[in-house]
Formats: structure tokens, sequence, C-alpha cells
């Protein structure tokens, strides 16, 4: 995938992500199945954060015209969603999320794949 619409399509998923941490975190621990704890709210508005200031640095490195320039998000997401897939395979093991969340388990690692294209295009 060329670099410019892959960085504007993970400004684009990172900022959904974020943005539906922020506003509405129990939605996740319906869908991913898991379990209502208090922190768990404060823990997914934390996450947004993070989320959206991914998806601002995707979004602000969309121009970016060199090879090691546009390397780095496409190196940033394989790392991120692949340590992200595979915490979520071991929480799912362990028993302390349902199997819903291998539902966003396949979402990282089809995210981590499309990154990898960008790399090899770069």
């Amino acid at each position: 995938m060329p670099y410019r619409p892959f960085a504007l399509l993970i400004s684009a998923c990172f900022a959904g992500m974020g943005l539906c941490l922020l506003v509405t975190p129990g939605l996740f621990v319906l869908v991913f199945d898991l379990p209502a704890e208090p922190g768990a709210a404060v823990m997914a508005h934390r996450a947004g954060v993070v989320y959206l200031g991914v998806a601002g640095f995707a979004a602000l490195s969309a121009g970016a015209q060199g090879r090691a320039e546009q390397r780095v998000l496409p190196l940033c997401v394989i790392g991120i969603m692949l340590a992200m897939a595979a915490l979520g395979v071991v929480e799912v093991l362990r028993g302390a999320a349902g199997l819903r969340l291998l539902l966003g388990v396949a979402a990282e690692l089809l995210l981590a794949g499309i990154a990898l294209s960008a790399l090899r295009r770069a």
C-alpha cells in the first residue's frame, strides 16, 4: 500500500478507536466480553488518549517523503498491533477475557499486515 493512503487509513482507524474508548468505554467491555470492573473505564479513557496521539502522528506524517521517514509509522504500527494481538490471545487463554476479544486480535493482525505492506513499499 502506498504510504500516504496507509498513513491516512491508520490515522482514521486509530482516531475512531480512540474516540470510542473516550466516549463509550463500556462498549469495549460489551463487545470484547471483558469483565466490567470500575477501573476499566479509567484505563479505556487513558488508552483512548494514546490512540488519538498515534492518529495525530499518522496524519501529520502522511506527507513524509524520504524512505527512512516512511518506515517509522509502519514499524510502529506493526509493533503495537502484534504486541496487542499477542496480549489479547494471552488474556483469552488465561480466562481474563472472552472469546470475542479474538475479533480485536483479528483486526490487529489485519492492521499489522497492512503496515507490513506499506513497509515493503517504503
